[in-house]
């Protein structure tokens, strides 16, 4: 689903680049990253900060690697934050519409 979403994203004209922050630099697995739907992934030196994306997560997603379940949760959460100013409050139906899909096939 989270695919779906983020090529629905980038049909936009949002894509985002997971390997470089929003500054142009290399993410690292040891960094610490917030998420602006306008700017991209933005590199935090706020450790305490809740809310930041691992830099290994963030090179877990480039990598099409799914195997780690933070890479799921912040898949999930980039897509809502990315979302969210396009759908203001209406919900996206995704899992609605495969879940009809995949009944249809059954």
């Amino acid at each position: 689903m989270r695919r779906f979403e983020f090529h629905f994203l980038a049909i936009l004209g949002y894509s985002y680049q997971w390997h470089t922050d929003s500054a142009g630099q290399a993410v690292t697995a040891s960094g610490a990253y917030t998420f602006d739907p306008e700017l991209g992934f933005v590199a935090s030196f706020d450790v305490g900060r809740q809310g930041l994306i691992s830099g290994k997560d963030l090179l877990a997603i480039a990598a099409d690697d799914w195997s780690q379940p933070s890479s799921w949760q912040v898949a999930k959460q980039v897509a809502r934050l990315a979302l969210q100013p396009l759908l203001g409050d209406k919900p996206l139906t995704s899992r609605t519409l495969f879940q009809q899909f995949k009944d249809a096939q059954s």
